[in-house]
């Protein structure tokens, strides 16, 4: 099948897999988005929350929130030595939670941004 001849590279630890766009009114920026770079976009897992079609890495839209901002999700093959690795060197990280596509654990750095790690299936 043409899946299993992909020439995708496979993801490696510390590559940016998955941007969640943060802000107060999710349906407003994807219309945005739709209008300025052609996305296309489905109703999400939350209110106000979009899944772009197609893009890399993956990107979704969530409504609804008051710190606006880009979110990335960084993928690493551990993610208890991860979550321990952002709090040795100063940051905050969150409880591991299971997710139906692997492992994840929402963080900020040392510096207050955010991001989460994923340990994926």
């Amino acid at each position: 099948s043409a899946a299993a001849t992909s020439t995708a590279p496979p993801v490696r630890p510390g590559d940016a897999v998955y941007l969640t766009l943060r802000v107060p009114d999710g349906a407003r920026a994807r219309d945005f988005y739709e209008s300025v770079l052609g996305w296309s976009a489905t109703p999400g897992r939350v209110a106000d929350g979009w899944q772009v079609d197609g893009v890399v890495p993956m990107v979704g839209i969530g409504g609804g929130d008051g710190e606006a901002g880009t979110v990335p999700m960084y993928a690493v093959d551990d993610i208890e030595v991860a979550v321990a690795a952002v709090r040795t060197a100063g940051g905050q990280a969150g409880e591991v939670a299971e997710q139906s596509y692997g492992r994840t654990a929402e963080c900020r750095d040392d510096q207050g941004l955010p991001f989460w790690l994923a340990q994926l299936d």
